[in-house]
């Protein structure tokens, strides 16, 4: 899964989805406890939209449906990611983390310029699969 990250510490988490008009996966609330958190818990609030169920192992259709995303939600985006205490917002796309010295993936130019339009990062999640 492959999701539209939107952090910030003093992030209003009920306004913002409240105002949201996209469909959202999770939340993840200012000292909360994760998965793999420290003791301190979560230290900014999140939501997260998913943007495609295509799984780990087709990195180029990820990009298409997130170049999709951005082209259909234009609106919605940016007002979520313009929201009042919004610090930080990406795209994470994954990949199967491979046993080998080096390892790349590259966003495409479309892609990069899309999300930029929109005041939005890019990130690339390696997970190990067995």
């Amino acid at each position: 899964m492959s999701v539209l990250r939107v952090y910030g510490q003093s992030l209003d988490l009920d306004a913002a989805l409240a105002a949201c008009r996209l469909k959202v996966c999770a939340t993840q609330c200012r000292g909360e406890k994760g998965v793999s958190d420290s003791d301190r818990g979560f230290s900014q609030n999140a939501i997260f939209v998913e943007f495609t169920d295509v799984g780990i192992d087709d990195f180029e259709r990820q990009v298409e449906n997130a170049l999709s995303f951005l082209s259909q939600n234009q609106t919605a985006i940016a007002d979520l990611v313009g929201a009042r205490g919004v610090e930080e917002a990406y795209l994470d796309c994954c990949i199967p983390r491979l046993d080998v010295a080096a390892q790349s993936a590259v966003f495409s130019t479309r892609l990069v310029h899309a999300a930029g339009r929109l005041n939005l990062g890019l990130c690339l999640s390696l997970y190990e699969v067995s």
